[in-house]
């Protein structure tokens, strides 16, 4: 659990940063290198990987997943699947202690509009927290097939990196928000993923 407390320190750090610093030179950089080159095309498939900048549809995923678990016996996959959504009240309580302001079109081209304040990305945190977790039970469960092993790590690593792109792309968020997220989904996915082992495996 060294790990773990390590992340937290590095999130009170990056915290306490952002709080003095809601606008800082770093993070008006990356957004606009990464918005330099946009489209229509782009517009809409980022758009698209952000599920419209709705949690709802996020949520309905994650409890569909752990539907088919349970529906193919695996029980305690299904339960642990549907604990990853905890990443959303987590984040949500950390915005509400930061109260960083979101993006402000005088400064970026701003796609999607939000009201929740800006730190950290909850939608990052749960794919992280989810699509981790996920990755660790192709590790871990035995009974998975190869096709669905390769299949789960085809489709979660290249989208954890591809949602925290298009949160900065949209501008619904800056990089240091991505980053939190990220660090709070890996920070639960290491106690979530501890405990899982711990309880032994299916």
């Amino acid at each position: 659990m060294t790990v773990v407390l390590l992340l937290q320190l590095l999130l009170i750090r990056l915290a306490c940063y952002v709080q003095a610093h809601p606008l800082n030179d770093a993070d008006l950089l990356i957004s606009r290198l990464i918005q330099r080159h946009r489209s229509l095309f782009l517009d809409e498939l980022m758009y698209g990987i952000s599920f419209h900048g709705s949690i709802y549809p996020v949520i309905s995923m994650v409890l569909i997943t752990a539907g088919v678990y349970y529906f193919r016996g695996y029980i305690k996959e299904a339960i642990f699947v549907v604990l990853t959504l905890q990443a959303i009240p987590v984040s949500y309580l950390i915005k509400i202690m930061v109260e960083r302001p979101r993006p402000d079109s005088d400064m970026i081209r701003v796609i999607e509009w939000n009201n929740s304040a800006s730190f950290p990305s909850a939608t990052v945190a749960v794919f992280v927290l989810f699509l981790g977790f996920n990755l660790l039970l192709s590790l871990s469960v035995k009974k998975f097939h190869l096709p669905v092993r390769k299949a789960i790590w085809i489709v979660s690593i290249p989208f954890i990196f591809l949602i925290g792109f298009s949160r900065i792309y949209l501008g619904a968020h800056w990089f240091t928000d991505v980053i939190g997220g990220m660090i709070v989904g890996l920070m639960l996915l290491l106690i979530q993923g501890w405990i899982y082992l711990r309880s032994g495996r299916t």
